[in-house]
């Protein structure tokens, strides 16, 4: 039995007739982006978000 908890990073591995998890042998890497959740808000209020300019989905795009 594998000593796995809720944080534990896994492989997950789809192989004919089940599905294989098990715990990963190496760390995943964190993705370096270029901005930072501060930078892309900076300067930002109430305003600057236009929430009424989101686009609706279309039926087709949502399953329908």
């Amino acid at each position: 039995m594998a000593n796995l908890d809720i944080a534990s990073p896994v492989t997950i591995d789809a192989q004919p007739g089940r599905i294989v998890i098990e715990a990963a042998q190496e760390t995943p890497r964190r993705l370096k982006l270029p901005f930072s959740e501060s930078d892309l808000l900076k300067n930002s209020d109430a305003l600057s978000f236009h929430e009424d300019d989101l686009a609706q989905p279309t039926d087709s795009e949502m399953g329908g």
